[in-house]
């Protein structure tokens, strides 16, 4: 009997990894004068960071929601105004609360300053 193979990616894991090659076509990264891309975390940005805290390179960002996908169809949680880049940290420690219900920044720890 032959088996099939357990399939690495599925349909929606498939169809994010297309959207984020898409949001990177049109939100091309910043660059350094010595030739390093970048984006500024969301995130961090929030928390009112300063630009070397937020600060997020290219090979290490995540494109993370906004607002979480639990709460919007597939549809509406994939467009541009509810993505962003981030720090995996900063994205981790979020999970899916939103940004006003974080307590202080992943990176620093500085308090919400919306609370």
């Amino acid at each position: 009997m032959k088996r099939t193979p357990i399939k690495r990616f599925g349909r929606i894991s498939q169809e994010r990894m297309d959207r984020r090659v898409q949001w990177i076509a049109d939100h091309p990264p910043k660059e350094t004068p010595d030739g390093r891309k970048y984006y500024f975390c969301h995130i961090c940005v929030y928390f009112q960071e300063e630009p070397a805290v937020a600060i997020v390179w290219f090979n290490r960002f995540v494109l993370e929601h906004k607002e979480a996908k639990g709460h919007l169809v597939f549809g509406e949680s994939q467009e541009d105004d509810n993505l962003g880049p981030a720090h995996w940290d900063c994205n981790n420690e979020k999970g899916s609360q939103q940004l006003w219900q974080m307590k202080s920044s992943p990176q620093t720890g500085k308090p919400n300053p919306y609370i």
